[in-house]
């Protein structure tokens, strides 16, 4: 498409991108859209290149409506967007277990952003604080290594850097409210809701 006359590229910055699962679907459902074809899309952001001559901006913006994403035209909001998605793919990318990263230094790196500003605008929209939800998303992964069973829970603290196994369980069970063994023994009544899952927290402004 990029050699047709006319054609012309956008980046969409986008709410609600919270997974791996929301890239694959916006990249299966544009397969069979007229007009449109995806050059990159990641957390928070899509960029494409339409022909106007098929279809507007406008269009484009109901499909990701449609698809239940929002586009972000507010400077604050995109802000806590690219933090939500900067603090995803902080744990995601596993840069938590290098030990010469700082959670608030990685995160206000890469941001340009001081912590302090970052730290109010993510409590204010969520209700808990960064190091909270990253505690979270750590225990997720937590909760994966277990229902694979391939590693003990010894090697699971090992293998995601707490400090011991007892640390891992003791730290599990204060924020899920049963232990290891217990999730482990029957995960589908005690798997609650993941953190991934929070466009509650777009809800908040």
């Amino acid at each position: 498409m990029e050699g047709m006359a006319g054609v012309k590229r956008l980046k969409f910055p986008l709410q609600g991108m919270i997974g791996h699962s929301c890239i694959q679907l916006i990249q299966l459902y544009f397969r069979s859209i007229e007009g449109i074809e995806l050059e990159k899309v990641e957390l928070g952001k899509v960029s494409l290149h339409y022909n106007p001559g098929v279809c507007k901006p406008r269009d484009i913006e109901s499909h990701f409506t449609h698809l239940g994403f929002t586009v972000i035209k507010n400077k604050h909001d995109l802000l806590f967007e690219q933090l939500l998605t900067t603090v995803i793919n902080f744990v995601n990318d596993g840069n938590y277990l290098d030990c010469k990263y700082k959670n608030s230094d990685y995160l206000s790196q890469k941001l340009a952003v001081p912590y302090g500003k970052l730290s109010k605008i993510f409590s204010a929209r969520t209700g808990i604080t960064i190091e909270r939800f990253l505690i979270m998303l750590k225990l997720e992964k937590v909760k994966q290594e277990i229902l694979e069973g391939k590693y003990t829970l010894s090697e699971i603290a090992e293998r995601l850097n707490y400090s011991s196994v007892h640390y891992l369980s003791n730290q599990f069970k204060r924020h899920t409210g049963i232990s290891p063994r217990e999730f482990k023994g029957n995960p589908k009544k005690y798997g609650g809701e993941s953190p991934l899952l929070i466009t509650k927290f777009h809800t908040k402004k």
